[in-house]
């Protein structure tokens, strides 16, 4: 139900712009002006998923960026925490699980 309040409510204001700026062009770079300063002010407090930069090999940046996100939240990540992309998770798990299973048949008598 706001939404619709906040969208009638912006219509209204849009016709008063229009009836400011009446030529398109004024009129669009008008309406631009709210949306560029938002991704102004926004920009410098967004920072890169921790998968884009394992993506891109930057461990320590994708570290950081967890910290970032586990302290607000009031959790911390374990020395030693290592991240990895589904595909070296797995391949790490299958070398550890063949690991200890050849450590398993080794040690039987």
């Amino acid at each position: 139900m706001s939404t619709f309040c906040f969208f009638s409510g912006r219509i209204a204001i849009l016709s008063g712009i229009a009836y400011i700026f009446q030529l398109w062009r004024s009129l669009y770079i008008a309406s631009s002006i709210p949306s560029i300063l938002f991704v102004a002010i926004i920009l410098p407090f967004l920072s890169e998923s921790p998968r884009w930069c394992l993506i891109r090999e930057r461990m320590s940046q994708a570290m950081k960026t967890m910290h970032r996100i586990a302290i607000p939240i009031g959790n911390h990540l374990p020395d030693g925490t290592i991240l990895a992309l589904d595909e070296e998770a797995t391949v790490f798990q299958i070398k550890f699980m063949v690991k200890v299973k050849q450590n398993r048949n080794h040690n039987q008598p």
